[in-house]
């Protein structure tokens, strides 16, 4: 008798269950052992999965389809999905799955921003389907819940902790402490199969992803997910999200965008419009635990029904709103359209660079950044403002020199040496009691210009073909100056604007103060739950001052 059995074009011991061999196929396709057979790899995946769950517990349909395409072929892959798309579910399975092909060679790491979120997403699925397959699988598969903390151990390993740096699934919460501590939790033993699962990543702090080159070392195959329900075009999803297109962002059309390409690897999306619940016959029923037109219908009224709300883009669209729920000086939509985040191809030389600079000394600033700006005639002889890469200056709390010597020098030297920007190019807000303007007077002899954001507006007029001049439209110079940015993005002049100050801009309120406009206070934006009231706008600034 036979001790081997043939299947996919290779041989296995007569007494692996042919499951077992499926998935051993899926997870170990691209290996040279496997390579020699004739394998499908995602058709593997399936051919396993339902001898290990019952097909109730994890229903087949598109998208789920889609993740497991995705994780069995992509070793970067980030999903922006509605809510109740079955990202979480599904790839709580998948991590689990993979970890029992190869228990002893596998590290798998769950990551969300609390401990209450990973037990409401993607852990709690692998514990669900934990206990599923420990009654329904037809093979002795490997684990044990530890008790102690939020992980999934091999059966001989001790309750006392060797799980967390060995071969285990393990949930971590990294929205709490440093960016050292959250380094810490995320920490891997270095085993030949290391998994990093990131939900709620649009929430993160930037640790979650920085961790994966360590991860990645000595693997024989590292692989990331990162889920998210997208908030903003700068957030840590969407800092590894930019198409790889000409235009970035604003080459997707929200309506067809269903995957492309970044430069780290693939970014799925699903939009809840498309849910399979909704387009498939009979799908409210067979799919409930997705987005159903009965569950829309309920989220528009909740809306009043405006299909455009914020909320209802991140939440049901699956992309970021490109318009804000109160009046702006311009919308993500404008900006995006506009063009003003494409590269440019010059004429010649830039005619002249600018500097703006930001020290973040004024109430609720945060990051000292400088922003500097070409200007000159594009290929087709049309004027363009682009913007360089923002600088940010490091500031060392434990220095012994000044901070304000810190931005000073580091100030003098980008202007100075490395731009050949004379002072009269440069603009620095002077709005806080620690004046860089006169710190670069004495010491450096450079008579900057000033602006201060409470400031009468001037008596420029913003536009050729507008009448009416900056004091006769705006309440302050802060103001003005940002609807200066606006002007020119709107005018099609700008390129190259930075992610952060796009997002600052289309989402920083305006308020009426009798006929003027004003930028709504960062205290009152927090007050009334913006959510870009959590960061001071200093890229923004910079650029504003440069404009």
């Amino acid at each position: 008798m036979s001790e081997y059995k043939s299947r996919y074009g290779l041989d296995f011991p007569d007494v692996m269950p042919d499951s077992l061999i499926a998935l051993k196929c899926w997870k170990h396709w691209r290996e040279p052992e496997y390579k020699a057979g004739k394998i499908e790899p995602v058709q593997c995946f399936w051919d396993g999965i339902y001898s290990l769950v019952p097909k109730d517990a994890f229903v087949r349909h598109r998208w789920a389809e889609q993740h497991i395409a995705d994780w069995t072929l992509e070793d970067f892959i980030i999903t922006w999905g509605a809510a109740s798309s079955g990202k979480s579910n599904d790839y709580g399975l998948l991590t689990l799955v993979d970890w029992m092909v190869d228990p002893a060679e596998t590290v798998s790491i769950l990551a969300s921003t609390s401990l209450q979120m990973l037990k409401l997403r993607s852990y709690e699925s692998v514990l669900r389907y934990f206990h599923i397959i420990k009654r329904y699988a037809q093979w002795d598969v490997p684990g044990k819940l530890r008790k102690t903390d939020s992980a999934i151990i091999l059966d001989d390993d001790d309750e006392l902790g060797a799980g967390t740096d060995k071969a285990s699934i393990r949930g971590v919460a990294v929205a709490e402490g440093s960016d050292q501590e959250a380094r810490s939790k995320l920490a891997g033993a270095h085993l030949p199969y290391v998994r990093l699962i990131l939900d709620e990543l649009a929430q993160m702090r930037p640790a979650a992803m920085q961790v994966r080159t360590n991860l990645s070392i000595g693997a024989k195959n590292f692989k990331l997910a990162g889920l998210c329900n997208p908030d903003s075009f700068v957030d840590l999803a969407a800092q590894f999200s930019v198409p790889l297109a000409s235009g970035g962002f604003a080459s997707l059309d929200p309506d067809t965008a269903e995957s492309w390409r970044s430069q780290y690897g693939l970014v799925r999306r699903h939009d809840g419009l498309k849910s399979p619940a909704i387009l498939e016959a009979n799908g409210s029923k067979r799919l409930p635990f997705l987005l159903t037109s009965e569950r829309l219908k309920l989220l528009l009224d909740e809306h009043a029904g405006n299909e455009d709300d914020p909320e209802l883009w991140t939440m049901v669209r699956g992309f970021p709103p490109t318009q804000g729920r109160k009046p702006t000086l311009i919308t993500m939509s404008e900006i995006m359209k506009s063009g003003a985040t494409e590269d440019v191809t010059w004429y010649s030389q830039p005619a002249l660079t600018v500097l703006g600079v930001d020290p973040a000394f004024s109430e609720d600033g945060n990051r000292a950044v400088m922003q500097a700006l070409d200007i000159g005639f594009d290929k087709d002889m049309q004027v363009k403002l682009s913007f360089r890469e923002t600088r940010t200056i490091k500031l060392e709390a434990s220095s012994k020199v000044p901070i304000l010597e810190q931005v000073g020098s580091a100030f003098n030297e980008y202007a100075t040496t490395e731009l050949g920007v004379p002072a009269s190019l440069c603009g620095v807000d002077d709005s806080a009691t620690q004046s860089v303007a006169d710190h670069m007077v004495t010491q450096y002899h450079m008579h900057v210009q000033r602006f201060v954001s409470n400031a009468k507006p001037s008596t420029m007029r913003m536009s050729e073909t507008d009448r009416k001049v900056a004091k006769d439209r705006y309440h302050d110079q802060a103001t003005e100056l940002w609807a200066a940015v606006a002007h020119f993005i709107r005018a099609g002049q700008i390129r190259n604007f930075p992610a952060r100050a796009a997002h600052q801009l289309a989402n920083r309120p305006t308020e009426k103060v009798g006929a003027l406009h004003r930028l709504q206070s960062k205290k009152l934006s927090r007050r009334d739950g913006n959510e870009m009231a959590s960061e001071s706008p200093d890229d923004m600034d910079a650029c504003a001052y440069a404009i």
